[in-house]
């Protein structure tokens, strides 16, 4: 993993409905690697001139329940030639061992093993992480802080919203996408988004993380939208900081 990754100017195109208003496929395919989230290389089925094809790495919990990792696209991944998938620990009692997750399709993972390389996330960097922001990072964060540990040029990453707009469409659920675009057409003053008031994953003090690393780390660079969700004291989803962000 590390020879693949060091010195690489590296891309994580996360699966938020965001990228559709200024990502492109050129710039997609100007970086060294592309990685996508959970069910993301399904995104590029729809929107693959946008936010393009390629997924070199795949971060994926494993858990293709609707609510959790989504489907694995076994025939996809073969497709885009995705060189390595790479999975969280198992969860016990809060703490993470090794050991492959529950609720995994075994015989998918075998199937995956024949054309790309599958990767346990370190379950002692799991641990000691998930204690430094004080809560369980989802898939999409673990991501960025694990491929930095491989020595990359840089990590762009876009996409990411932290659940304050939803999902592009193709990834998960229909009906999840219906829910989320909400954002764009309600007068409520505030918005049910999926997954942001997840007490599992506290997204304020992954936003918090992440600030303080990009001081620490000039390798982290990320889009216009995730830069003013940074500038941000508190996430919420009140109208007035919607627009902001996303208007």
């Amino acid at each position: 993993m590390e020879s693949f990754v060091k010195n690489k100017r590296i891309i994580i195109v996360g699966p938020s409905q965001s990228t559709l208003t200024h990502l492109t496929k050129e710039f997609v395919d100007s970086h060294d690697i592309v990685v996508r989230i959970n069910a993301s290389p399904d995104t590029t089925l729809i929107h693959g001139e946008k936010i393009g094809y390629r997924c070199d790495i795949l971060y994926h919990c494993l858990n293709e329940d609707i609510g959790s990792g989504g489907f694995i696209n076994t025939e996809l991944l073969k497709k885009l030639n995705t060189k390595f998938l790479i999975h969280n620990p198992k969860i016990v009692n809060k703490k993470a061992i090794e050991c492959i997750p529950d609720n995994v399709n075994i015989n998918k993972i075998n199937m995956l093993s024949k054309f790309l390389n599958i990767k346990m996330i370190n379950p002692i960097f799991y641990n000691n992480f998930s204690n430094k922001i004080n809560t369980r990072p989802n898939t999409g964060f673990i991501a960025i802080f694990d491929l930095l540990r491989y020595n990359p040029k840089e990590i762009y990453i876009t996409g990411y919203t932290f659940s304050m707009d939803g999902y592009i469409s193709g990834y998960k659920n229909d009906k999840l996408i219906e829910r989320s675009k909400k954002i764009y057409k309600s007068d409520i003053t505030k918005i049910d988004l999926p997954g942001f008031n997840s007490k599992r994953h506290i997204k304020n003090n992954m936003v918090n993380f992440l600030k303080k690393s990009m001081k620490n780390d000039k390798r982290i660079k990320v889009d216009n939208i995730l830069k003013k969700i940074l500038s941000l004291d508190n996430l919420n989803t009140d109208k007035e900081t919607l627009d902001y962000i996303f208007n």
